[in-house]
């Protein structure tokens, strides 16, 4: 099956933002917080078995941070996935976690990748993204997300599970 689970893939980080103010990185989210995030679409993606086995493209995009992973359902037959549903993920991110990995896979076959460095943007504030895929030939993946502190506390074990449906603005 295609949209099966793929098997772990090491993240590579990605190329590094400004930082957030005088005091790098960490002066924008120094502790402990929630991640929303929220898949759009990917772009020209790049299925390189495309003919060789007649199997249709079927994308779906793994989100990561630290050991915590989500995914968005299949898109069936299509290099340009629009998700409507299914596409609002939610993480914990600890002290010590601090870059969000994206891969738009089909199968267990990897189309790209990108990274993100979750401290270096103002929290609270959603940011929209449209990056170019490592290793996708010209790909992109449109997202927004939203980091909040959390205060205090760390969520239940099965907080981070499951799609939440967060309103943008």
């Amino acid at each position: 099956a295609a949209c099966g689970s793929p098997p772990p893939a090491a993240s590579a980080g990605g190329p590094e933002p400004a930082a957030c103010g005088r005091g790098g990185p960490a002066a924008c989210f120094p502790g402990a917080a929630t991640l929303y995030l929220v898949i759009h679409a990917g772009y020209n993606l790049l299925y390189r078995d495309a003919g060789r086995r007649g199997e249709p493209c079927e994308p779906f995009v793994l989100a990561r941070v630290g050991n915590q992973e989500h995914k968005t359902p299949c898109m069936p037959n299509t290099l340009n996935p629009i998700w409507t549903e299914g596409n609002h993920l939610t993480f914990y991110v600890s002290e010590r976690e601090s870059f969000l990995d994206l891969e738009v896979m089909n199968g267990y076959s990897s189309l790209g990748r990108t990274s993100i460095d979750l401290r270096v943007a103002p929290p609270g504030q959603w940011h929209r993204r449209r990056e170019a895929l490592r290793e996708g030939a010209g790909s992109e993946l449109e997202f927004d997300w939203r980091m909040e502190p959390t205060q205090g506390h760390q969520p239940g074990p099965n907080a981070s599970h499951g799609q939440q449906q967060q309103q943008q603005q």
